[in-house]
């Protein structure tokens, strides 16, 4: 009986808890777990329990994290996503929370100016003021809002973290020139990215993020921090006015 149920979960699943586990626990859990399905399931082909074992080649997450969404990769997806696939992106970016966050969110979590949330893994009690892009966006779904929710499925009911990851990915997949390996968790980190682009400091940044480890943030930013520091750098060789 367990050899028949092993062989019944695909390899999807195990792709989307390990997505789930990104959210909810860290990128160190997530790959912790597909090398323990491996260990597990390369065990029973080994025992001929199993035949293939659906880990096969799976891609270990570089670093232990899931890649960053660009610029370009905001704007293909914002451009070619149905607006109840859209929105969560929007959201996603403008606000840098993770997916379990937003998915729970209801109206009367935003006043108009900011958005008030508890992050579930880190028990972090957050106010978070909206770029005036997100607020212009979240008053036109507010008027026409059928949910209590702020995000919804195209049925109007509230997202389940999964399937709107699993939505997310095959939508993103069918756009020409999307970045491979995406999901909904690297908007948070292009949030973080951009906050430090726009000269915030590792503090500022972690009171939008609800991050407890600057080191992570600093994970997230080393490229734009690197960046804006070579380019100071070269301003003070060449004698230069910042």
């Amino acid at each position: 009986m367990e050899s028949v149920a092993a062989h019944k979960i695909e390899r999807r699943q195990i792709v989307d808890i390990r997505n789930a586990l990104v959210e909810a626990k860290g990128p160190g859990a997530a790959t912790a777990f597909v090398r323990a399905a491996s260990a597990l399931f390369g065990w029973a082909v080994e025992n001929g329990w199993l035949k293939t074992t659906p880990t096969l080649r799976m891609k270990r997450l570089s670093g232990g994290h899931l890649p960053t969404w660009t610029q370009q990769d905001l704007d293909l997806a914002l451009a070619h996503l149905p607006e109840h696939l859209r929105r969560p992106v929007v959201l996603a970016a403008y606000s840098g929370q993770r997916r379990g966050d937003l998915v729970r969110l209801p109206w009367s979590a935003y006043d108009g100016k900011s958005l008030r949330l508890k992050q579930q893994k880190t028990g972090a009690a957050l106010v978070v003021p909206c770029h005036p892009l997100l607020v212009g966006e979240l008053d036109r779904w507010r008027a026409e809002a059928k949910s209590t929710m702020i995000l919804a499925n195209k049925f109007g009911r509230p997202w389940q973290p999964n399937n709107l990851t699993k939505q997310l990915q095959m939508a993103l997949a069918d756009i020409p020139g999307f970045q491979r390996g995406a999901n909904i968790h690297g908007l948070r980190k292009l949030a973080a990215v951009r906050l430090a682009e726009a000269g915030c400091t590792l503090h500022e940044i972690g009171a939008i993020t609800g991050h407890k480890s600057l080191a992570m943030i600093q994970l997230y930013t080393a490229a734009t921090d690197q960046e804006r520091l070579a380019n100071a750098a070269v301003l003070r060789w060449t004698g230069k006015p910042k």
